[in-house]
């Protein structure tokens, strides 16, 4: 026997093929290819194993003894292939994946309703979990795959965490329709004069505390919520300013009595970015919930 180096794998495909039709003429038909092609490789094959794998009988092939052995296996062999080559399938409508998201309470609000849209539309099975964001535990849930993406403003500095851009943020303020900061000319002075409201958490001091510090300056922060979507009737039914993202408060100015405005300080803008871990860097399934979203932020440009 030669050795396994040298040997044309497309010859197994016609043994595997002959071994199963019994016949030169249907096993070219099968495979695509002259009959001639395939007597050649059937020689090949009887040089490589030394036997002679078939032999007629009146007007049918015969198998050997080593033929017969080997049909079993090899067809085994070749269907193990199919499932490893079908592994990178991935159709979304008949998928009944279930993907999970790490991200903010924000990204959830301003995502998941156009997401849900396509998804039943496009992978009427597939379902979406959104939990709660950490950043000390993102590389770690990535590369575990306890959750598929994670999306925030964050940057990791790690081979293992792939990270793209899905939009551009800037920060504005806002408050309620009728309220009296509108009736002036918007200054730091007056923006300051009026009780404030933020989402977050830690040590009850945002980005825009962090800003005003530079300048000696300091806002009343007069309630901290756990959620955004919190936020919007608090500020409508108050003298109270929220200052946030603007996707999120162009969103909730379609619900809610409130106007937008600069915020009268330098405040400055920050990228949301996807996240996945780079094992999954070429997985169908992963590459499809990645385009979706960045198919739905396509649209707030």
């Amino acid at each position: 026997m030669s050795n396994f180096n040298d040997f044309n794998i497309d010859y197994l495909r016609v043994l595997n093929s002959v071994l199963e039709t019994k016949s030169v003429t249907k096993s070219a038909r099968e495979l695509g290819v002259t009959q001639s092609a395939v007597s050649h490789s059937l020689k090949k094959l009887r040089e490589y194993f030394d036997d002679e794998i078939v032999y007629r009988v009146g007007n049918n092939l015969e198998l050997t003894a080593k033929a017969q052995a080997m049909q079993a296996p090899l067809k085994n062999w070749f269907e193990n292939l199919n499932s490893i080559l079908k592994i990178e399938d991935f159709d979304p409508k008949t998928s009944k994946s279930i993907f999970t998201i790490a991200t903010t309470d924000l990204i959830e609000r301003l995502f998941a309703p156009s997401i849900v849209s396509k998804i039943q539309k496009t992978a009427p099975h597939v379902q979406l979990r959104f939990v709660r964001w950490h950043y000390d535990r993102i590389e770690t849930g990535l590369g575990n795959a306890q959750y598929d993406l994670a999306i925030g403003v964050k940057s990791f500095d790690s081979p293992n965490i792939y990270q793209k851009l899905l939009y551009k943020e800037k920060l504005v303020s806002a408050a309620r329709k009728d309220h009296p900061i509108f009736k002036k000319e918007i200054t730091l002075e007056e923006f300051l004069s009026y009780p404030h409201v933020m989402s977050g958490s830690g040590d009850g001091r945002g980005s825009v505390d962090l800003y005003l510090e530079e300048l000696n300056r300091k806002r009343e922060l007069l309630y901290i919520v756990n959620s955004f979507a919190s936020a919007p009737p608090l500020i409508e039914n108050s003298d109270c300013i929220l200052t946030a993202p603007k996707k999120f408060l162009e969103l909730a100015q379609k619900n809610h009595h409130i106007s937008l405005f600069e915020t009268p300080m330098e405040v400055n803008s920050f990228t949301m970015k996807v996240y996945w871990a780079r094992k999954y860097q070429g997985d169908q399934k992963n590459k499809w919930l990645r385009n979706l979203f960045f198919s739905v932020a396509n649209q707030f440009e």
